[in-house]
C-alpha cells in the first residue's frame, strides 16, 4: 500500500516569491535575471545540491529549460532558494483538519475548492499559483498578510471546538475525508490535534520571520 498524499508548508520570502519566482515562471528574461542570486542562496544549503545544480546549468548556457519537465524543476529550485525557515510538515490528515475547520469543505465542496476563511487558506493558500512537478505540486500560497489572520484564527480553535464540529459533520462529507478510512472521525481527533500543533508551528515560524507561506502536496 502507497503512503498517503501529505501536505508541507514551506516558509518563504514574500519579496522574493513575489519579485522573483512568480515572474520567471513566465518570462524568460525575469528567469535569467532571478538564477544568479538563487545561486547564490543555495551555496550554503547542503541538502540542495541538485536545486542548485539545476539553476547552474541555466546560468551556464543562458537558455531557459527546452521542456515543460525541466522548467517545472528549474522552478522548484527557484522556490527552494526564498527559504528562511525549514519547511513544516502537516503530515496526511490535513483534509480531516479542514473538514473540520472549512466551512466550504464541510458542506461537500471538493479537495481543491479554496475557500474563503483563513482556515482553508492555511490548508490550501489563499492566492492560486501554478507549479507541479512528478513528486508534488502546490495548491497556493499565503502572503504575509493572509499569515498574520490564519496566525490569529488558529489560537481560537481548542480540542473542545473540534470535538463539537466533529458532531456536526454529515455523514456523507465524512466519509470522502481523505485518506479514507473506515474509522468513525471523532476517532481521528488525537490526528486532527497533531496536524492543527503542526500547523500552527508553521505558521507562527512565518510569523515571527515576516514571511510567506507556500502550500505542498507531497506525493508518495
Amino acid at each position: 500500500m502507497s503512503k498517503p498524499i501529505r501536505l508541507d508548508l514551506e516558509i518563504v520570502s514574500e519579496t522574493l516569491l513575489v519579485g522573483e519566482v512568480v515572474p520567471a515562471l513566465s518570462d524568460r528574461k525575469a528567469l535569467l535575471r532571478a538564477v544568479p542570486g538563487a545561486v547564490e542562496r543555495l551555496r550554503g544549503d547542503p541538502f540542495a545540491s541538485l536545486a542548485r545544480a539545476r539553476l547552474e546549468a541555466v546560468l551556464a548556457t543562458g537558455e531557459s529549460p527546452s521542456t515543460e519537465a525541466a522548467r517545472e524543476e528549474v522552478a522548484w529550485a527557484l522556490l527552494r532558494s526564498t527559504r528562511v525557515a525549514e519547511p513544516v510538515t502537516v503530515g496526511e490528515d490535513w483534509d480531516l483538519l479542514r473538514v473540520l475547520l472549512d466551512p466550504a469543505r464541510r458542506r461537500g465542496e471538493g479537495l481543491s475548492t479554496i475557500g474563503r476563511a483563513p482556515a482553508s487558506w492555511a490548508l490550501m493558500g489563499a492566492e492560486r499559483i501554478a507549479l507541479s512537478r512528478s513528486e508534488s505540486y502546490a495548491t497556493g500560497w499565503n502572503p504575509r498578510h493572509a499569515v498574520v489572520r490564519i496566525v490569529r484564527s488558529l489560537a481560537r480553535v481548542t480540542p473542545a471546538r473540534l470535538s463539537r464540529l466533529c458532531q456536526g459533520i454529515d455523514i456523507d462529507v465524512a466519509r470522502t475525508v481523505y485518506p479514507v478510512r473506515t474509522s468513525p472521525l471523532a476517532r481521528r481527533l488525537p490526528r486532527a490535534l497533531v496536524a492543527l500543533d503542526r500547523m500552527r508551528t508553521g505558521y507562527g515560524t512565518a510569523q515571527r520571520e515576516r514571511a510567506g507561506v507556500f502550500v505542498e502536496l507531497v506525493l508518495p
